[in-house]
């Protein structure tokens, strides 16, 4: 059996986001960017694009072509980070305890390796932390997104959601209903 491009960039659950914002462009004559589409393969790490591309002829990706970032999305009480805390990570750019969507972590939680003595944690425990989603719907975009897994599963929750527990997908729904995402499409 040959396996496609596809299978391998999306190895696992795989989560796409989509976050669609406009600009005024005249209110500043330098060339902004009117759109933000922010992709997560959720699992899918350096070494699964890079078996992508030696599978491949060309050993190039479509997804090369594209705009990149990375971030380390560590949790507060490990660097093995689960989707909730990776999530928060990914739309707040805070660290965050095992679990928690988009809340300040547990004090008692937080590595030695992440905590200065000399600074103060930004976020009270189970405080909310504002989202790139909220941010975006607070200036008058439009907002999205758009998930291969159920659309209150950790990753897409943490753009829209803020909650203790992962598992709260009903509360996370309503949560949803009231942020008024523009776009809200899940798979599952």
């Amino acid at each position: 059996m040959k396996l496609t491009l596809p299978s391998y960039l999306f190895f696992g659950i795989v989560a796409l986001f989509t976050f669609v914002g406009s600009v005024n462009a005249k209110k500043n004559k330098k060339k902004q960017r009117k759109n933000l589409i922010m992709m997560i393969p959720d699992g899918c790490d350096e070494g699964v694009l890079s078996l992508a591309r030696w599978y491949k002829d060309d050993h190039r990706l479509f997804v090369d072509t594209m705009a990149q970032g990375r971030i380390l999305p560590y949790m507060a009480n490990s660097v093995i980070t689960d989707s909730a805390p990776g999530g928060t990570a990914y739309s707040t750019g805070h660290i965050t305890t095992d679990k928690f969507i988009a809340v300040g972590p547990r004090r008692e939680d937080l590595l030695s390796m992440f905590l200065n003595p000399n600074d103060e944690v930004l976020w009270d425990a189970y405080a909310p932390i504002p989202t790139v989603l909220e941010e975006a719907k607070a200036r008058g975009m439009a907002t999205g997104l758009v998930a291969t897994s159920t659309i209150t599963h950790a990753t897409p929750a943490s753009f829209a959601c803020h909650s203790e527990s992962r598992y709260k997908e009903v509360e996370m729904a309503k949560q949803m209903v009231f942020q008024n995402v523009d776009v809200v499409m899940g798979g599952g």
